[in-house]
């Protein structure tokens, strides 16, 4: 269990610094069970429902939205896939960012990305997957394609 907790550790230093290295804002980047201070709240099939998500980083008008564990975590998945198929909740995450920096919410869009170390990742069903091997974090896009960063795979408007 400490070696678990040591390596999310080390994870949510690396990638903070990954992020921090590519020009994000990094607004939360907690291990998990962590005190996160941004929540996103909506309704799931008639249910009330809170998610704190781990990561939450803005650059340009792309909000990334993740989940960060030392290794693969398929609750972690279903977690993100469950805000990115709910409009209200991506409308409320896009809302608060948007007032907190003072940007048009009309412009924001949100990504939705699992982080982690695993070196034979399984591939999420539309979420984009950070790898950390070793001394850098490969994002492998949905479909499989292997990148360094979202321009990789699409033009990112800062």
């Amino acid at each position: 269990m400490q070696g678990d907790f040591s390596n999310e550790i080390l994870m949510v230093n690396e990638f903070r610094k990954y992020l921090q290295s590519n020009n994000w804002q990094v607004v939360q980047l907690v291990c998990s069970g962590g005190q996160a201070h941004l929540s996103i709240s909506y309704k799931d099939n008639g249910k009330n429902k809170t998610v704190f998500p781990d990561v939450i980083a803005i650059r340009g008008k792309m909000i990334l939205v993740g989940e960060i564990k030392g290794r693969y975590n398929y609750s972690d998945e279903l977690k993100l896939l469950e805000i990115k198929k709910s409009s209200l909740a991506q409308e409320r995450l896009i809302k608060n960012i948007a007032m907190r920096f003072g940007l048009e919410k009309n412009e924001l869009y949100a990504e939705f990305a699992l982080i982690n170390s695993s070196f034979d990742p399984v591939q999420p069903s539309s979420l984009f997957q950070f790898v950390f091997e070793g001394r850098i974090f490969v994002l492998i896009h949905p479909n499989g394609s292997v990148g360094h960063e979202f321009s990789d795979f699409f033009c990112v408007t800062l």
